[in-house]
This record gives structure tokens, sequence and C-alpha cells, in this order.
């Protein structure tokens, strides 16, 4: 193979002016009327704005058969403006208008090496990735009408995270193969405090997380249909600025702490070409979670959303799915999931909520898809999808209802020189489901439904370019 090099780029443009926002509504407001919005969001002229720009960049290069260089990098720059559904006041930062400029720049590297030694595949691959993100953040009184008041917090959020990770890929078999793999990662968060003529003084501070976090897989293939698997890992992650809000002021919420995991997923896959041609996966899985990240709303203030940690938590169920060639460009997919997601230890001051569930989750999901794409650049895909009642609070109270919607997409793909033109046309809800396209988990005042629209008709036209 000889050396080649290949540059690809993306660049994204996003302007939203002004986007308005219902809120949350509770039961007997969702029973009068799926299209209304929550009183304070019209007292407060509830809703936002954002101004995003985004270029990315990847060079690869091919050094030889068994050599290979990848390298990426992205700049992301985000002016956003929102007006929350309440006041709040001078002597606290909770000013339910927020705006921030955020500079997102980072990249990485990653080697790979591959070779078949006596007839056995080998890869081993090697990475690192650096990224920085800076907030510079401010929140005012809201005032009736949208209209903005006095600035109740200026801080500036800095977040500086590093990465390495190595994974080797080996067969001591021909039909075994083995990964493993290890990524470390060290995440530095910091604000500095620009607004000191407040009551809270000074909350300038800084947090750092690191963590090794390990991978093994094996994979047998013992039969040409059937592949079985077993992995096991590990995860971590921090919480991101917004879930760092402090509830007693400005600054970080210090008592906040890293989620980790532990999984386990066995099962098999594999294809079958008897008849048609069929793919099919099934595994069972067990997730520990220790910190668990739960958002919940402050009744007594200003329903802003917060987030704690639960201390323990589990998740183990079992997916499958199974995709068929039923005819010449005529495809159908089926994808199922059973999963029982519970906290095992979370008690706050007041509540014990342990075995309860944890709320957000359904217990089954289904998604089924038909999808015709002809070589001539017609397309088609009608899909529906399944989503099992779940709670929406830890104390296992309020429910959301059971759910089925439907969506069908029609388009045309045309070839015009180096340019690939596609138009399409969609119908969503396309029976007319009502149901809740968002649950807002543990919301305060019972405002835990955002109600999906009813069917609704949209179309567009993409267009890609290739040099």
């Amino acid at each position: 193979v000889e050396s080649s090099s290949e540059v690809s780029a993306i660049i994204n443009i996003l302007d939203i002016p002004d986007m308005g926002d219902p809120g949350g509504l509770n039961s007997t407001e969702v029973a009068t009327d799926r299209g209304a919005a929550a009183p304070n969001n019209l007292r407060f002229n509830g809703g936002e704005g954002r101004s995003q720009q985004k270029l990315g960049l990847t060079y690869k290069r091919i050094l030889s058969e068994n050599h290979e260089l990848l390298f990426r990098n992205y700049y992301t720059f985000l002016d956003f403006n929102n007006r929350l559904p309440f006041g709040g006041g001078v002597d606290e930062s909770n000013g339910g208008q927020v705006t921030f400029d955020r500079t997102y720049i980072g990249g990485g590297g990653q080697y790979t090496y591959s070779e078949d030694i006596l007839d056995v595949r080998f890869r081993f691959i090697a990475g690192f990735d650096l990224d920085s993100q800076s907030d510079d953040r401010q929140r005012y009184v809201n005032t009736d009408g949208g209209i903005r008041g006095e600035l109740t917090m200026d801080q500036l959020e800095d977040v500086f995270s590093m990465g390495a990770y190595v994974q080797s890929e080996f067969a001591v078999l021909q039909d075994l193969q083995i990964t493993m793999g290890a990524r470390y990662d060290d995440v530095t968060f910091e604000v500095s405090d620009k607004f000191l003529d407040n009551l809270s003084g000074d909350d300038s501070g800084s947090s750092n997380f690191t963590k090794l976090s390990p991978r093994l897989g094996l994979l047998w293939g013992p039969a040409e249909w059937v592949n079985m698997f077993l992995n096991l890992s590990t995860a971590f992650e921090t919480p991101t600025t917004t879930e760092f809000a402090n509830p007693d002021g400005g600054g970080f919420n210090e008592s906040l702490k890293t989620q980790t995991a532990n999984n386990i997923e066995i099962g098999m896959k594999g294809a079958i070409s008897a008849r048609l041609p069929v793919d099919y996966e099934l595994a069972l899985f067990k997730i520990d979670v220790k910190n668990e990240l739960v958002p919940f709303e402050e009744d007594e203030l200003t329903g802003r959303t917060f987030y704690q940690n639960a201390g323990k938590s589990s998740r183990e169920g079992f997916e499958a799915g199974v995709s068929a060639e039923l005819l010449p460009s005529l495809t159908a997919s089926l994808a199922y999931s059973y999963i029982n997601a519970e906290f095992d230890r979370f008690q706050t001051a007041l509540e014990n909520f342990d075995g309860n569930k944890i709320p957000g989750i359904p217990n089954q999901h289904l998604h089924a898809e038909l999808k015709f794409d002809s070589p001539t650049g017609l397309f088609s895909i009608l899909d529906l999808l399944y989503v099992d009642n779940f709670y929406a609070d830890n104390e296992n109270q309020v429910k959301a209802d059971t759910y089925a919607v439907s969506n069908f997409r029609l388009g045309y793909r045309k070839e015009l020189d180096n340019w690939i033109v596609t138009p399409h046309f969609s119908v969503n809800n396309l029976f007319n489901e009502k149901y809740n396209s968002n649950t807002r988990i543990n919301a305060g005042f019972g405002r835990y439904y955002e109600p999906a629209s009813p069917r609704n008709i949209y179309g567009g036209l993409s267009a890609r370019y290739t040099f």
C-alpha cells in the first residue's frame, strides 16, 4: 500500500436569535390544554437564543500498509442567552437571565499499527486528546416581560482536560480474539469570580479529577454464523459546568463528585444467509454506578435545576437486535431492550430512596424501521418507537405514560458533478400520538411534562461538495 494523505473539514454555522420556551406543565394543565405554556414562562417571556460557529479538521496519513496516523482539531464559538421562568435577586446568584460566551478548542492524535502475524490479526492503537473550554458567564435579574435587570453573577469558568489511551487487539487462536485497553483522564475545573460586591464574597475555586479506566474484551467465533463476546469495562464522567451549578450561590458545587461505572456485557452476534441475509445481536449486561448524577429542582426558591450524587445505583437487562434484507434495496430492522434500573443506596438528609427505580429510565424500549434505498437515489424510511412508562421522580410517585410514535421520511439523492444534492420531506408523529417529548426529572411545582408536537410536516434540502 502506497503512502497517502486525506484532509477533511466540517463547517457548521447556527444562528437562532430567539426561540420561545413554553416550560413544563403539570398533569392538570396537560389534560386541559397540551399546547399551553407554564404561567411563569409567559410572565417572564421564557426562551433562549444562540449563535454558534464550528470548524473541524481531520488529517489522515497512511504511512504504509501497517502504519497509520490520524490528527483532528476543532474550534467552536458560542454566544448564548436565555430567559428562565423566575426573577432572582441581587443578593443571590440565581438570576433568571443567563448569558455566556463560550470558546471550545481541542484536538487529538492517534497512531494505528496493524499486521497479520502467522495468519493472526494484530492491531495496536495509541492516542491522546486535549480539550479546553472557557465560559464567560453572567446572570441577571429577570423581570416581567423578560426585561433584563441587575447583575447577580459574573464569573469565568474554565475546563481543561487531557486524556491518553492505548488499545491492543490480537488473536491467540484463529477463532479467539482479545482486546485490552486503558484510558487515563485528567480534568480540571476553575472558576474566577468577577462579581465581588455581592454578599457571598469571592466564589473563585478549582477542582481536579483523574481516573484510569481499563477495559477487556473477548470475541470467540466457533462458527461462521455466531460470535460470542464478553466485555468488561469501566467508565468515568465528570459533571458539566451546568451540572456543577452551586445551589448556595456562585462558584462550583464542591460537594458534587464524579460518576464512575463498572460494566459487564456478554452476548452473541452474527450473520445468517439461509434464505434472507440476516444480522443479529443479543447481549446481557450489568452496570454498577457510583455517585450517579441526579437532577432536582428547588420548589422553595426558583424551580432552577441543580444536581446531586446518588450513593450507588445499578442497571441490568438485555438488548436484542435483528436486521434483514427483505428485497433488493429494502431492509427491515428491529431493536428491543429491557432494563431494570434502581438506586441501591441513595439517602438525603430528609429522604431514603434505597431500592427505588431510577427516574427517567423506562423498563422497555423498542425501535422498528423499514428502509428503502434505491440505486436511483430515491429513499424512504418508516420507523416506530415504543417507550414504556417510567417514573419521573426519586420517590416513584409520578409516572410518565407509555407511548408509541411513528415517523416517515421521503427523499431523493442526486449527484451533480462534485455535488450531492438531497431534497427530503418528512411527516413526524404520523398517527398524531399524544405523548411527552421530554419529561423533567424531579421537576419543581409538579411541572414534569413537556408535550410533544402533534403531527407535523417539514421539508429540507441538503448539499455536499467534494473537492
